[in-house]
């Protein structure tokens, strides 16, 4: 990837910066929460999260969700919180 697109998708994902976020994990697991953070592995720092399994719902607060197990990343509606 050169240096130009790699910006442009830093700058992209930044502008995403405290959205309204779902992720969709390997395991099943869903989470919902506003986006804070990522790193260069991919890890994902979201805050005031719902974790959604097996149809049952819980507050988990703030999380980080492993690149390694995130299938699916949603930002939901462009809702700025």
């Amino acid at each position: 990837m050169s240096d130009q697109s790699t910006s442009a998708n830093v700058e992209r994902l930044r502008s995403y910066l405290n959205y309204k976020m779902q992720i969709s994990c390997d395991d099943g697991r869903m989470f919902t929460g506003i986006f804070k953070c990522v790193d260069n592995l991919k890890n994902v720092i979201i805050s005031d999260t719902l974790e959604i399994r097996d149809g049952s719902q819980r507050h988990v607060g703030m999380i980080m969700v492993p690149g390694k197990h995130i299938q699916r990343v949603l930002v939901e509606n462009l809702e700025y919180v």
